[in-house]
């Protein structure tokens, strides 16, 4: 129970490989390891056939074949790859939770970048494949009713949605240790609030609000690593962060109906997110002090 908590929160520091061409076939390489659960993840590459890396990485015949990232293959985080060529165009792909490998042809990297609208499912899978988004939507089925809840859903929404668009296209940098910490002491507030509601209970938009501004900073870290072009940004991350609704809807409506079949105990639901949210909590704090 406990590594499945840590495991499946969402990890909010990807990784990068950043490729520049010097001068014809020789490529400077610098290498941005992933974290997976607060530990960085190995970053072995597999370079394509014919390449040779020393100081420098040098493929005479070109950078073209198949690059590999063996331990990115069981992994739940996400790796940039960027190559920019002498004439200054750039490739860019992702390479998501478990993929490993990527083809470089002349044309471009395969799989490429994701277009801007395949992003409204990656927003949704970004939701459903983390326990703390789910942990947040979850708890404030529990703690609020009827239209209390439309107004803390919304407040939320708003929230979230602020401050990624102000993250991913204004700049805001926040450091990703203090973020992981917010994060996961805002499930832990919740989780509280379950069996005793204190702020939720005179303000839930106000609180789910301010929460949603927390969680926002996360999702842009997932947002930005797609890597998609300055003039698809917009567009990118408005269809982002519907998937992001559209996942978020989901979650309402199984526990809905799940409320409505089976009648909530309260205190094993605030035990059953708050238990992960603490151990998150120590865990990231751990790493914040040590960042400092």
């Amino acid at each position: 129970m406990i590594w499945l908590g840590l495991a499946l929160a969402h990890d909010l520091a990807p990784g990068a490989i950043a490729v520049e061409e010097r001068r014809p076939q020789h490529y400077a390489v610098r290498v941005t390891a992933p974290r997976d659960g607060g530990s960085p993840v190995d970053m072995r590459l597999r370079w394509p056939e014919g390449c040779v890396f020393g100081q420098q990485l040098h493929c005479p015949e070109g950078l073209a074949g198949r690059l590999e990232v063996p331990d990115l293959e069981h992994r739940r985080v996400k790796v940039v790859l960027s190559i920019t060529h002498l004439d200054g165009h750039q490739d860019l792909a992702v390479l998501r939770e478990g993929q490993h490998a990527v083809e470089l042809r002349p044309d471009g990297i395969h799989p490429p970048t994701p277009t801007p609208f395949a992003l409204l499912g990656l927003g949704a899978q970004h939701v459903l494949s983390g326990l703390d988004h789910v942990f947040v939507v979850l708890a404030l089925t529990l703690i609020a009713r009827r239209w209390t809840l439309v107004g803390a859903v919304t407040g939320f929404t708003v929230g979230h949605s602020l401050s990624l668009a102000v993250s991913a296209l204004g700049g805001l940098s926040v450091p990703m240790a203090a973020t992981e910490l917010l994060i996961a002491a805002s499930v832990l507030l919740l989780a509280r609030e379950i069996l005793r509601p204190a702020w939720t209970s005179g303000a839930p938009v106000v609180v789910s609000g301010l929460i949603g501004l927390v969680h926002g900073l996360g999702l842009a870290a997932g947002f930005t690593t797609l890597g998609l072009a300055p003039e698809a940004r917009a567009m990118g991350l408005l269809l982002f962060n519907l998937g992001i609704e559209l996942g978020q809807l989901l979650v309402v409506v199984l526990a809905l109906l799940a409320l409505a079949v089976f009648p909530p105990n309260r205190r094993l639901a605030a035990y059953a997110l708050g238990l992960p949210a603490g151990l998150w909590t120590v865990a990231r704090a751990w790493t914040w002090v040590h960042a400092l």
